[in-house]
């Protein structure tokens, strides 16, 4: 099966191109394995798409039975005319980690340690140290 849109040229103009969205999937009773990575091109011209395609990876897959709702995620690409070159940073969704990154991500995970430490500090001062020594006393 396959899904088929259009998508807007430009945002002023009432004209689309087709596309068309392949569905992979494994059929089974009562519900589907549908593969719900796709990878996403746009060729694109003085700031109109004039083309594009869309074709899924077989990696993820979402269980979904009949009424049921997919979200459909990737990455998507924009290419300059209808060569295959990046168009650049303003529009290429690719993520390049930066060196402050690394920082952050360490600053993030002392603080989420700092807070769970904390919690369980007062957790067990406040629960589970009371519990042990009334458990302890009713044994004795």
């Amino acid at each position: 099966e396959n899904w088929n849109c259009r998508v807007p040229v430009t945002p002023k103009l009432n004209e689309f191109v087709p596309i068309t969205i392949v569905i992979w999937g494994i059929i089974q009773n009562g519900h589907v394995h549908i593969n719900n990575h796709i990878n996403w091109i746009f060729h694109v011209d003085q700031g109109s798409i004039i083309g594009g395609a869309v074709y899924p990876m077989r990696d993820k897959f979402q269980y979904i039975s009949a009424g049921g709702k997919i979200a459909m995620h990737g990455p998507v690409r924009w290419f300059e005319k209808q060569t295959f070159q990046s168009i650049g940073s303003e529009l290429d969704l690719r993520y390049e980690p930066q060196e402050a990154t690394w920082a952050l991500t360490l600053g993030w995970c002392l603080l989420t340690a700092t807070l769970c430490g904390l919690v369980f500090a007062i957790l067990y001062q406040n629960f589970l140290r009371p519990q042990a020594i009334r458990s302890a006393l009713k044994k004795e």
